[in-house]
């Protein structure tokens, strides 16, 4: 039987430097879980604001595969949103299965959507 106690707290910020100062101002308040759903662009900030501090960050939203590969050198994140390549990796074996040869790819105009 485990006997711990945890409370949930919400804390919301509407910019990069409000993410820095929220989970700047939590660790300071003994706060070391923090599930963050927001883009890479203001997980990586937040990321760097808690570094060196007893604080595990939990991304759950951002797939982007760049925040894996820092997370193999920084032991202070999780990841709960599967990245891109393994989510087209599924998509293409579940084709594969269906016996679909032929498919047709689109791509959006955006930098991101090529990734």
């Amino acid at each position: 039987m485990l006997t711990t106690d945890f409370a949930l707290e919400r804390i919301t910020v509407k910019s990069r430097a409000g993410g820095r100062a929220g989970g700047h101002a939590g660790a300071e308040r003994g706060i070391h879980f923090f599930i963050v759903d927001a883009p890479a662009e203001a997980f990586k900030p937040l990321a760097a604001a808690v570094r060196g501090r007893d604080v595990l960050l939990f991304n759950a939203t951002a797939p982007d595969d760049s925040l894996r590969r820092e997370s193999l050198r920084a032991r202070d994140r999780a990841h709960a949103a599967e990245p891109r390549h393994d989510v087209m990796d599924a998509l293409m074996q579940h084709l594969v299965s269906r016996k679909w040869r032929d498919i047709l790819v689109l791509q959006g105009p955006l930098p991101a959507d090529a990734s």
